[in-house]
């Protein structure tokens, strides 16, 4: 009888020493480190977010397509992505689709952390690679109205309310454009329809120039080689405009801002989607002493 026992009280705890190393399994891989924060693209025009270019359909308020942009550390270091628009080798299309496995295919939530939307809350069904090995979504927010685009991130907590890109308002229209025109190598008259957007980044007053394909379809015009689609960034010193940033490929790179979104460290970036015929992919800018640089260029896809 005590044999027995015995017997029993050793099974019982080999038993429970199975459990617990069972248990200890999935707590080790959830522990692994992540190579970053996850951003995320958000757009109410479904063709910023796709290859190609063309004027969009408008999802309803509360919908958004989605895009994993990539993965950002809260010092403000920029990790590409599996899946992107630059693979080109049998290991490459591996990583991605290993990427698509274990994280595209699971359900995500994320807040918002761009001027717009801040503070809305995102989620995101599981995703599948598409043609061209895209991915991406339509996803419901909560909390919050988004007129355009954002940008959300899976851990809030690294991120501070950036600045607003705010809209040129009429009275001061004119004078920018007219100052922004005599320094860029595109004719006055093929610049109808060009937007500007005041921005602060690190302290530093900058304007955003911005006209892609969804402002010339609105404006009416219908023979696309004359589309200038121009992206630029500078500043005004008195009367004039000094030009820091200007996209050169005029005709086939469809740049349009995203959001802008601050970390608790102090950096702040504005980021953007670029179209091409056959591709998508994402830039970040940011200012580094008193300079404007484009820090990250990457995930999308290409045909």
């Amino acid at each position: 009888m005590r044999g027995r026992k015995l017997r029993a009280a050793l099974l019982w705890g080999f038993f429970l020493a199975g459990i617990a190393v069972c248990a200890a399994v999935p707590v080790l891989a959830a522990a692994a480190p992540s190579p970053g924060i996850m951003i995320t693209a958000v757009s109410r025009n479904d063709s910023v977010l796709a290859g190609g270019i063309s004027t969009g359909k408008w999802t309803p308020d509360g919908l958004a397509v989605v895009e994993p942009m990539a993965w950002l550390s809260p010092s403000g270091q920029w990790t590409d992505l599996p899946c992107n628009y630059r693979w080109v080798t049998d290991a490459d299309l591996g990583l991605c689709k290993a990427f698509a496995q274990s994280y595209l295919a699971a359900p995500h939530a994320y807040t918002m952390v761009s001027a717009a939307g801040f503070g809305g809350t995102l989620l995101t069904p599981p995703m599948e690679l598409g043609n061209c090995d895209s991915f991406g979504a339509t996803a419901a927010y909560t909390g919050v109205v988004v007129e355009d685009g954002a940008v959300a991130a899976s851990d809030p907590r690294q991120f501070l309310l950036p600045p607003a890109l705010v809209p040129e308002a009429n009275a001061g229209y004119g004078m920018l454009f007219h100052a922004f025109a005599a320094v860029v190598p595109v004719p006055a008259a093929r610049m109808q329809g060009v937007r500007f957007f005041h921005l602060t980044l690190d302290g530093q007053a900058l304007v955003v120039a911005q006209r892609s394909f969804e402002d010339f379809a609105n404006a009416g015009l219908s023979d696309a080689s004359t589309v200038r689609l121009i992206f630029a960034i500078g500043e005004m010193q008195g009367r004039h405009f000094h030009l820091l940033f200007w996209k050169r490929n005029e005709t086939e790179e469809n740049e349009q801002v995203l959001g802008t979104v601050r970390l608790r460290s102090g950096v702040q970036f504005l980021l953007t989607s670029v179209n091409t015929p056959e591709a998508q992919f994402f830039r970040a800018y940011t200012v580094r002493n008193g300079q404007l640089q484009m820090v990250f260029q990457g995930g999308g896809y290409s045909c």
